[in-house]
């Protein structure tokens, strides 16, 4: 039995296969689901030589530490007084540290930080609905685990706040491919686990409605992701590439 078999027994979860390629980490082929770890969700990515930790919550963070996100185009580095590591973020973004709430957060993921030592390969990402903590697998994963939700909990006013759901700009989807619009508010789910629970969820005709609108446009879907490529994703291109890894999932439905 292996660490991730462990802990799957000691927390009460579930380990299950995918095929999960994440950029600037590499290939997941396990994760471990823990659908209420202290009140939280939780999943544990298993990757060659790191362990992903994904915590689920809600704020209005968008930006990633010791290394830039292609995808989300976090590439411009900022350094923070009296800050570990390079924090990344979108061109022309700022880093929220106004008010007491964000100063409070600053100064106890710093304190976290230096207690972690990051090494070179590992980092953090936050995207508004989930924190994510890459790191090494020699690590004790638990242990790394309840620090970090200990740091969620203490920043409460930063991570309970509601997130506003993300307002769609029809003008931005060309119109080859605008029959996807009245899906993406339903069935754009970030989160692996959830849109796997959904597609379980869908009723027969869910499902054929969304085969037969997505599946004879997905290679115009395809070709609108692929022009992304050196570019950052928009709000209406994140939700749609969410649609169609849902819709993947129905092939065999």
């Amino acid at each position: 039995m292996d660490y991730l078999d462990e802990l799957s027994v000691t927390l009460k979860g579930k380990v299950k296969q995918q095929h999960f390629i994440r950029a600037n980490i590499g290939v997941s082929t396990r994760q471990l689901l823990l659908k209420s770890y202290r009140r939280f969700h939780v999943e544990i990515q298993d990757y060659p030589n790191r362990y992903l930790i994904i915590v689920k919550v809600n704020s209005d963070l968008l930006f990633s530490v010791n290394k830039p996100d292609i995808v989300f185009g976090f590439s411009q580095p900022n350094q923070l007084n009296n800050f570990p590591y390079t924090v990344y973020t979108q061109e022309d973004k700022y880093i929220p540290s106004q008010n007491e709430a964000m100063q409070k957060f600053w100064d106890l993921f710093s304190m976290l930080l230096n207690d972690f030592k990051l090494t070179v390969p590992e980092c953090v990402f936050f995207y508004f609905n989930k924190v994510i903590f890459a790191l090494n697998s020699k690590r004790d994963v638990r242990s790394a685990l309840d620090q970090i939700i200990d740091f969620v909990n203490k920043n409460n006013k930063v991570f309970k706040r509601k997130v506003a759901a993300p307002k769609i700009n029809a003008n931005k989807i060309p119109d080859k491919i605008k029959a996807v619009i009245p899906f993406l508010k339903k069935y754009s789910i970030s989160d692996d686990s959830e849109r796997s629970e959904l597609v379980e969820q869908m009723s027969k005709d869910e499902i054929t409605t969304l085969k037969e609108t997505i599946f004879p446009i997905m290679s115009e879907i395809e070709s609108y992701l692929d022009s992304f490529k050196d570019k950052v994703f928009t709000v209406e291109a994140s939700l749609i590439l969410e649609l169609a890894e849902l819709v993947a999932e129905l092939r065999f439905k």
